[in-house]
């Protein structure tokens, strides 16, 4: 036997392994406790004296109806200590009579039911009665854990039915006692296919371990597995599962993590016997991303080990990132971005929670936020001071519901129904539901990604007359002088986030070449202008190529063009590159040359920048 298992099976049977054989007569019990006996306990006793007493005390075994065992016997007579490799324990076992089969010999006389004498009563009583109150006195008093012995009627003259019917009585005795027990199943085909069918029948009638065997021929492997089975129905008083470390410092969100939580959660699975727990291993074991799952078993503690694949955690890190890493360097990129995301969380996380929860949030801004002015001298009803002044981001996050709706035509009445009820009343499966080639799920977030993008609809309209005004007086009418066009509009201003700032362009054709003279109100010099210039001018240049013209120069007047406080740093940082380093080599935008529709510019792939270089990164604050 495996010596793991049976030195548990001793310390959960504090030392004392005293194991009865019950069950119907007639059935291997006396056969297996010699077998046992045998294979397991006689070869490891170095005391002759000790071995032929056992030897001795053997029960008898032959075959045929006549009940052979007619008192309970005592293997050996008195509990005795033994060590089994590095396992000791006090060994007992207990052949009883069992229950009697009707058509068993030897319990009756030819003058009517045999009677015996019993040390549980003065009278002498029936030998079938006898045999049932020591049996259940075995089961009781005298043992700790069961083998129920039981035959399919392949040999001894009995049917399958005549066992069946006391073995319901003995697996409903030893159900209310509440001890562990095995079921074997004496057969002299236990490899075929009917026998294992009838084992499967059997475990799930009596929801215990059933195993099948030839008794007399009973090998030291089938004595290992039955005790193996035998642990499998010690109950168990805590179940621990040993998740591996790197699970523990992820959400439930985690697809693994979420599949072992709905495992451990389930209550069709819960544990109440160590075979139990077998069956929530073998369905931990099913998961895609799990090597092993393996029990310590410590007395009636129990301890689930899971152990993931090695490959799992570059898995878990490529569905994380936004890239696949392969590389150190991809993995240094990984971390970096996680640590900028939690400098993030920690400076908008709550303010975001309250915007989810009650539609507004704040970021109220650190001490590391705040950028300190240059103190002051003040004065104040003739007394001076100094003042001291700092700036800090107040950031405000607002929930707004965007609602975008998606009304496919299905066909038939019963057919859009149908639809509906293949959602099994959870709505939610419908967005993996598939219309014209694409998911639900997918149309409808187009939907809202429009209309938060979207301009009004006037505004579109009346920016699209002004642009076709333009390419038709280019087109058309190269000398014509009232080419402008004109962003403010009063009736929008409450739909921007700031009212334009450049509010105005004329555009002109000289030699040829296509100029734009663009107006500015209102210039944020760091941030806001080389945005500005970059725009118009690949604004000109797309204009340019589909009307036929050769882009030509660009003049910008700004009426108010301003350096905020906080951003002097910045701008002398970019006067100190230029006059130590120089200039970068300019970078060349490229356009579509295939396009001649304005409208048909994609700007993800007909726009290009190629060649841009820079020096750096420099942060300025942004101020309205």
């Amino acid at each position: 036997m495996n010596n793991d298992k049976l030195n548990e099976i001793v310390k959960r049977l504090h030392g004392d392994f005293f194991v009865s054989c019950v069950g119907p007569v007639r059935s291997g019990k006396s056969t297996f406790i010699n077998k046992f006996m045998n294979l397991k306990i006689l070869p490891y006793i170095t005391d002759d004296y000790l071995k032929n007493k056992i030897l001795d005390e053997l029960p008898q075994t032959s075959a045929g109806k006549q009940i052979m065992t007619v008192e309970p016997k005592f293997v050996p007579s008195e509990a005795i200590n033994v060590n089994i490799g590095d396992i000791n324990m006090n060994l007992r076992m207990v052949d009883s009579v069992g229950f009697v089969i009707p058509s068993a010999l030897g319990y009756q006389n030819d003058d009517g039911p045999r009677l015996v004498k019993t040390p549980w009563l003065e009278e002498p009583i029936d030998f079938k009665e006898a045999a049932r109150i020591g049996t259940e006195k075995i089961m009781e008093n005298h043992s700790n854990l069961a083998i129920v012995l039981t035959s399919d009627g392949s040999f001894n003259d009995f049917t399958k039915e005549e066992y069946d019917e006391v073995l319901n009585e003995v697996v409903s005795k030893m159900k209310t006692l509440g001890k562990p027990f095995v079921i074997v199943l004496n057969t002299a085909y236990p490899k075929k296919e009917e026998t294992i069918q009838m084992v499967e029948e059997m475990s799930l009638k009596y929801d215990e371990s059933v195993y099948a065997c030839n008794v007399i021929n009973m090998e030291e492997a089938d004595v290992d597995q039955i005790f193996t089975l035998a642990l499998s129905e010690f109950e168990i008083e805590t179940l621990t599962y040993k998740l591996p470390e790197i699970l523990d410092v992820l959400g439930n969100d985690i697809k693994l993590k979420s599949d072992l939580n709905e495992i451990i959660m389930s209550k069709d699975l819960m544990a109440r016997k160590v075979k139990d727990v077998s069956k929530i291993t073998d369905k931990i074991k099913s998961i895609e991303d799990i090597e092993d799952a393996s029990l310590d078993l410590d007395g009636g503690n129990v301890t689930v080990n899971i152990i993931i694949k090695n490959d799992y955690v570059k898995t878990l890190i490529n569905n994380l990132c936004d890239f696949e890493v392969n590389t150190k360097a991809d993995l240094i990129k990984a971390l970096y971005n996680g640590h900028r995301a939690l400098i993030l969380e920690k400076q908008y996380g709550k303010a975001l929670e309250s915007c989810n929860e009650t539609g507004y949030g704040v970021a109220i801004p650190t001490v590391e936020n705040m950028k300190m002015l240059p103190p002051t001298v003040i004065k104040q009803a003739g007394r001076y001071g100094v003042k001291v002044e700092a700036i800090a981001p107040s950031i405000r996050f607002i929930k707004v519901d965007i609602k975008s709706s998606f009304a496919p035509i299905i066909g038939s009445l019963e057919q859009s129904k149908s639809l509906i009820d293949s959602l099994d009343g959870d709505d939610s499966k419908i967005w993996d539901k598939e219309i014209f080639g694409r998911k639900i799920s997918e149309i409808v977030n187009d939907g809202v990604k429009q209309k938060v993008y979207a301009l009004p609809e006037t505004s579109k309209e009346k920016l699209k007359d002004v642009m076709n005004k333009l390419l038709n007086s280019l087109k058309y009418d190269k000398e014509d002088r009232r080419r402008v066009i004109s962003l403010w509009q009063d009736s929008e201003l409450d739909t921007a986030v700031l009212p334009s700032c450049v509010w105005s362009s004329e555009w002109d054709v000289t030699d040829g070449k296509l100029n734009i003279w663009v107006h500015q109100r209102s210039c944020d010099v760091p941030l806001g202008l080389p945005f500005n210039v970059t725009q118009y001018a690949v604004l000109l240049m797309m204009v340019a190529q589909v009307t036929g013209l050769k882009p030509g120069t660009i003049d910008w007047s700004i009426k108010d063009a301003h350096i905020y406080v906080n951003q002097v740093d910045g701008i002398k940082e970019q006067l100190n590159r230029y006059e130590t380093k120089g200039s970068l080599p300019a970078p060349e935008l490229w356009l579509n040359p295939d396009i001649t529709n304005f409208y048909d510019f994609d700007p993800t792939k007909d726009v290009k920048l190629n060649g841009y270089e820079h020096m750096g990164k420099i942060s300025f604050p942004l101020t309205q």
